[in-house]
């Protein structure tokens, strides 16, 4: 699910990330394997919610020494954290998340089992925007 978030917030999460770990352009392209264009287009704000598999390499790309370009792998899953926040996607894994999604669904479908089917939907395409979601689930006070 995608949240609201303000302009630029990925381009200056990866921006700042890129400064603390001191690492260039060139690198991040390198080692994370993403195109110059890409990154620029995230950092500019014009590509504000990329695809998991980009933040993915980015996150890669700050979390490699600048030396060996050995990838930090928890460095990597924090940075990673950080981007999906920035980029406005709410994680959806664990019991916290499914929690919240079912609650979010509770108020716009009237049975459990629309609940299970449009969590399930969900869950297996993550980066469903929720006003995807919410768009295309009945209000509780419509009738099917």
């Amino acid at each position: 699910m995608r949240a609201q978030v303000p302009h630029g917030a990925l381009g200056e999460a990866a921006e700042s990330w890129r400064s603390q770990m001191r690492v260039s352009i060139a690198h991040i392209m390198r080692v994370g394997k993403v195109g110059r264009t890409t990154y620029r287009l995230i950092v500019n704000g014009t590509t504000a919610h990329p695809g998991d598999d980009t933040l993915r390499r980015i996150a890669d790309g700050l979390a490699a020494d600048p030396r060996t370009q050995e990838i930090d792998a928890r460095l990597a899953t924090t940075i990673l954290r950080d981007l999906r926040a920035a980029a406005g996607y709410v994680p959806l894994g664990g019991a916290a998340g499914t929690s919240l999604l079912r609650l979010a669904l509770s108020s716009k479908v009237r049975t459990e089992a629309q609940i299970d089917a449009w969590v399930e939907l969900i869950e297996r395409h993550r980066r469903l925007p929720a006003e995807v979601v919410m768009t295309l689930t009945p209000r509780r006070d419509t009738e099917n």
